[in-house]
């Protein structure tokens, strides 16, 4: 039972950070540039909440509850894709910046 308990709020702690981090990306920021780093700023939380999963996850895989590390491993692959897509659009942002760079200078 505590397990179940621990591992919703894990669960919890994760989905706040993506959740916030989704609203980020969607809210109307003036200048291209702070938008970028405030990305970046996310893909480094998520870097380091992803190096905390792993830590917990070999934590529990040490203490063999296999409950607990497929917990992990889902919210790991879950963290992972989003920090995938987090790059793609950061990738797009500043490939659109450098296009209208060049843009105005024509």
């Amino acid at each position: 039972m505590k397990s179940k308990f621990t591992s919703m709020v894990f669960v919890g702690l994760l989905a706040a950070p993506l959740v916030l981090s989704t609203g980020r990306v969607f809210a109307d920021d003036d200048d291209a540039g702070q938008g970028i780093q405030n990305e970046r700023r996310d893909l480094q939380q998520d870097r380091r909440q992803l190096e905390e999963l792993r830590r917990r996850r070999n934590g529990e895989n040490r203490e063999g509850d296999r409950g607990e590390v497929r917990d992990y491993n889902a919210q790991i692959h879950d963290l992972k894709n989003h920090m995938r897509q987090d790059r793609r659009e950061l990738r797009r942002d500043r490939r659109e910046g450098h296009e209208n760079e060049h843009r105005d200078r024509d």
